[in-house]
């Protein structure tokens, strides 16, 4: 009586460590750190998937070049049922390619697990545009360098309502590597909020990266504020594009200063004018009224030195 109580025991040691190992291996899987946000914490900036994969439906693509060619992909996860002609052992690929004909024929362009994920920016001078996943490790494209299909999503951030991600264009970057872009709200930095209705940034602002605070955030309007642009005539405004920020604030200080100083300057020098104006005046009115003075002098009567003095003398007498 004893054995089989010891292996029932055992027998549910055995099974709670599979789930055990099962819920680790989910919750450290590439697919697990997919769906949690990707993150690129050197710009403090944070995306996320959860509204972009789909649990139980992929994906449909077409070729831009070729028009035999069409996708099954999905973000971020496995495609939940692979199409008829792909292995059935094929359950955590992520992008099927599809030829169409008499016998359509299957290429996996990611690894069975997703296993060789990269991340990335879109554009690695606006942290907050967009990231990219690449994902490697599918079919065989070419034996002589052992070079194997890829597949990469390029999720660029976008103020439209919903990107028909669903009938969405593959473009292939060279004979491996099949692409995917998606504009979407969806694909936006979590700091920078997007209301169901208003749309990102309440659709008062833009979404963007802050140099100065280091971090994603929404750049409001003229007279709009706060985290999602929902602020109405806050007196301060929004300190995003239209707002003064510090150097400009140190622009306009210096300006006001220099300013200044120039005004007084410009007392100083007329002032200094006036006084030399005021110590010129006095000496020329001074050498006038000398020689005024002389010239009475010299034609003064009865002056024994003027001739016409001298003759109204004599005739007098």
């Amino acid at each position: 009586m004893t054995r089989p109580r010891r292996c029932t025991h055992y027998a549910t040691c055995i099974v709670i460590a599979l789930s055990i190992y099962a819920i680790v291996s989910q919750a450290v899987s590439p697919y697990a750190k997919c769906r949690n946000g990707v993150r690129f914490d050197q710009y403090s900036t944070s995306y996320s998937l959860s509204g972009l994969t789909l649990p139980f439906a992929s994906y449909n693509g077409r070729d831009i070049v070729v028009s035999t060619l069409y996708y099954r992909y999905n973000l971020c996860a496995p495609v939940p049922v692979p199409p008829p002609s792909c292995p059935e052992s094929a359950t955590k690929v992520s992008a099927f390619q599809i030829q169409m004909g008499d016998e359509e024929t299957c290429t996996a362009l990611t690894s069975n697990g997703d296993t060789e994920l990269e991340f990335e920016l879109y554009d690695p001078n606006n942290p907050a545009a967009g990231f990219v996943i690449k994902h490697g490790g599918g079919d065989m494209c070419k034996e002589v360098n052992s070079e194997k299909y890829s597949f990469v999503a390029k999720f660029i951030c976008s103020d439209k309502p919903q990107s028909d991600v669903n009938r969405q264009f593959i473009v292939p970057e060279d004979e491996c590597t099949m692409s995917v872009v998606i504009e979407s709200r969806k694909a936006c930095p979590v700091q920078c909020p997007v209301d169901p209705e208003l749309g990102l940034c309440s659709g008062m602002g833009v979404c963007g990266y802050d140099a100065d605070q280091k971090t994603s955030r929404c750049f409001c309007y003229s007279g709009r504020s706060g985290a999602q642009c929902e602020i109405v005539g806050n007196a301060a405004e929004d300190q995003g594009s239209d707002g003064l920020n510090a150097t400009q604030t140190i622009l306009v200080v210096v300006t006001a200063i220099l300013a200044l100083l120039l005004a007084l300057a410009l007392t100083f020098y007329c002032y200094l004018l006036r006084v030399r104006i005021t110590r010129e005046v006095p000496s020329a009115t001074e050498d006038a009224s000398q020689l005024y003075e002389s010239n009475f002098n010299y034609a003064q009567p009865n002056d024994a030195n003027n001739p016409f003095d001298a003759e109204r003398t004599v005739f007098s007498a």
